[in-house]
């Protein structure tokens, strides 16, 4: 309904996503401050603490733009959007802005990175509003308007899919590579498969 309640797609979709990336700076300011030692601790299924996990010791290094100088956009930005747009950690989704906050990833990266990131969706579920608002007033010039929308819709997502799902595959082979424990890398690998 953001479509409708504030005004347009453009609108609706950018006050979305603005708050839904305030919404988990929340949770990436409680990762940071009073949950990181839980977050810290946190097992999944039958994986180790986050913070004894190769997967995770590798993740964090990638979080630290410190250890990538003169990276325009910063290393830290880059793995938080490819985070958002494909999430290939061996946790719950929603675990992940936690995650984050317990690594040296600035607010400022998180915050850009989420915002971008979550835009997409956003877009999408604003287009939808619209298409639902649209039918109830007028069908005929719905239908034409949402096939050629929803067309170009899918060539696009199409296309940003095949590029995230390429980097994000390239980033998870990166991390396992840097992973301390092999057999770890090996079920981190697959829970990312099962995921897709």
């Amino acid at each position: 309904v953001s479509t409708g309640v504030f005004g347009g797609v453009g609108r609706g979709a950018a006050l979305t996503a603005l708050a839904a990336t305030l919404g988990s700076s929340v949770n990436f300011a409680l990762g940071k401050t009073v949950l990181k030692e839980k977050v810290s601790k946190f097992q999944f299924r039958d994986q180790p603490p986050l913070s004894e996990a190769g997967w995770f010791k590798a993740l964090y290094r990638r979080f630290d733009s410190a250890q990538f100088p003169g990276q325009i956009p910063s290393q830290g930005f880059k793995s938080a959007l490819l985070l958002r747009l494909a999430p290939i950690l061996p946790v719950p989704v929603d675990a992940h802005w936690y995650i984050l906050g317990t690594t040296d990833l600035r607010f400022s990266e998180f915050f850009l990175a989420h915002l971008i990131g979550v835009y997409k969706v956003a877009l999408l579920d604003a287009f939808l509003g619209y298409f639902a608002f649209q039918a109830v007033l007028d069908t005929e010039e719905v239908q034409a308007q949402a096939q050629a929308l929803l067309t170009a819709e899918v060539l696009v997502l199409l296309g940003v899919s095949l590029a995230v799902t390429n980097a994000a595959t390239d980033m998870l082979s990166q991390i396992l590579e840097e992973s301390e424990e092999p057999g770890e890398a090996d079920a981190a690998e697959e829970a990312a498969l099962e995921r897709r």
